[in-house]
């Protein structure tokens, strides 16, 4: 109980390191403040509910809570980003606001780049881009030891109605010459696109 007091005191860290840094905008203050807050009211530090927390915050809330299901430092409790965000939406879905988290569903997709999958014909691949129109089949590098990985297929899977994916694998479940030709790492990393202002 006296860590998870400690523990709970890093937002108020947070905004002190950002103000002695010459950091001085509202939102920002605001946001570090409100991160761990949940929108039905049980995160701290203020216990703040629905719309009194800020919408940066609650991006950062869940944004940040699924880096940390993801890349949790204890290997055993580590999640595919899959898992992740299943857990998310079965186990935690009242700690975030269910828009925002639908909008993050859809540009992450089910299966997020850096998702290591097995395929229905036995195949193994990693995701290497969503695609928007039908999250279930994404564009994926397949693994083919045959075939250098420089010239290693690329499944679209969207052109092959027979071909599914069964489940998310952990990349430390592979074997390592597998995990070396997906170049699947054990942490997931995240690209961005810039996107419009609209």
């Amino acid at each position: 109980r006296a860590e998870q007091s400690i523990i709970q005191l890093h937002p108020q860290y947070g905004v002190e390191i950002l103000t002695k840094s010459g950091v001085r905008d509202p939102m920002t203050i605001r946001a570090v403040a409100e991160h761990h807050e949940h929108w039905n009211g049980t995160g701290y530090p203020s216990g703040l509910k629905g719309d009194q927390i800020s919408k940066f915050a609650r991006i950062i809330r869940m944004v940040d809570c699924y880096d940390n299901l993801c890349n949790n430092p204890d290997a055993s409790a580590k999640m595919t980003p899959y898992e992740a965000l299943s857990y998310m939406y079965t186990k935690l879905k009242g700690h975030h606001d269910i828009e925002l988290f639908s909008l993050f569903i859809r540009s992450m997709g089910i299966y997020p780049p850096g998702t290591v999958v097995a395929l229905s014909n036995g195949e193994i691949g990693i995701v290497i881009t969503i695609n928007p129109n039908n999250p279930l089949k994404p564009s994926l590098l397949l693994y083919d030891s045959n075939i250098p990985r420089e010239e290693a297929l690329i499944c679209e899977m969207e052109e092959h109605d027979d071909i599914a994916i069964e489940k998310s694998i952990h990349s430390e479940e592979l074997p390592e010459a597998v995990r070396k030709y997906l170049n699947a790492t054990s942490s997931v990393t995240y690209f961005m696109e810039k996107g419009t202002n609209a």
